[in-house]
């Protein structure tokens, strides 16, 4: 690795956990020198694991925290090697130790492909630990849509209704991300009606998201529909409306508004369309009663179709 790529990283890392001190202050902190976090990166982006082996006992304070960080662990996070993680591991780190923004390890490694991830848990950091908005691994790894990691982070005892600082559950932000999360939360018990600070569900987030895999499987395991965006509710209304009054039928605007708010008119067909949630009968009946919706849709599509 070239000295100018060396220097550069070691002051990215530096700048990123706001302490480029001035040398004199870092020694006295008992902080690395950025010769000693150089020659750490060297070895680390090698793969030398004997190189690093004897840094290590040589200056032993290339472990010693900066803002919170241990460099070559963040540079075996960075460059995901997990034999590196291991051995920096095996030396006694805390594989819990939060950075200035509340950040873990584990918090950062939802950036390589889990192998550093599993590296950590194994070592006991903790998958329920908080960063300064709240958030654990585990939401971060939902809000990305990474599946696999979230799969390790559950297996590691994560827990899938932990609220953020606005109220959201992993499950909140997997829904406006993948399908295939949504069901890995719920199958690991997620609150599928859980509400965050704004009354929101994941069906509210995956609707508003635009997500109609998603918005079909919350419905499939059961979903309340009646939470949903307040246009939706206004349409569904009127849906309810046209069947007690058949001659005013279905204002065509409201679609177009739920369209708007929803930006999926797929999901607006198909939430409109769920079945058993709209009460529906002919003119003469005196008491409705409940049929799948999609038998009104056709007045919605096209009002000269009622009879």
């Amino acid at each position: 690795m070239g000295k100018v790529r060396l220097l550069a990283m070691v002051g990215v890392f530096l700048l990123m956990v706001g302490c480029a001190r001035p040398r004199q202050q870092r020694a006295t902190l008992g902080e690395p020198s950025e010769a000693l976090l150089q020659q750490t990166a060297r070895v680390v982006h090698d793969h030398d694991l004997e190189g690093l082996t004897r840094l290590l006992d040589e200056h032993p304070e290339v472990l010693t925290p900066i803002g919170g960080r241990i460099y070559p662990l963040e540079l075996a996070i960075e460059t995901d090697q997990p034999e590196v993680a291991a051995l920096l591991l095996k030396r006694g780190l805390n594989p819990n130790l939060k950075d200035e923004q509340g950040e873990t390890p584990l918090h950062r490694a939802l950036g390589g492909r889990g192998r550093v991830l599993k590296v950590l848990l194994a070592a006991g950091a903790s998958p329920d630990l908080v960063d300064q908005e709240g958030r654990t691994p585990l939401h971060r790894a939902a809000a990305l849509g990474m599946v696999e990691a979230a799969r390790h982070l559950l297996e590691a005892g994560a827990g899938p209704n932990q609220r953020d600082r606005e109220g959201n559950t992993p499950l909140h932000l997997a829904a406006e991300s993948d399908e295939e999360l949504v069901d890995l939360l719920l199958y690991h018990g997620a609150a599928i009606e859980a509400a965050n600070k704004e009354q929101q569900s994941p069906l509210y987030r995956a609707t508003l998201a635009g997500k109609p895999d998603c918005v079909a499987l919350l419905l499939a395991r059961g979903a309340n529909l009646a939470v949903t965006p307040s246009p939706l509710a206004i349409a569904r209304q009127q849906l309810e409306q046209a069947r007690q009054s058949p001659t005013e039928g279905f204002d065509q605007a409201v679609l177009d508004m739920v369209a708007e708010e929803i930006k999926n008119r797929t999901i607006c067909l198909s939430l409109l369309e769920e079945p058993g949630k709209v009460h529906v009968g002919s003119p003469a009946d005196e008491d409705p009663f409940a049929v799948p919706a999609v038998e009104v849709w056709p007045w919605v599509k096209n009002p000269q179709s009622r009879s």
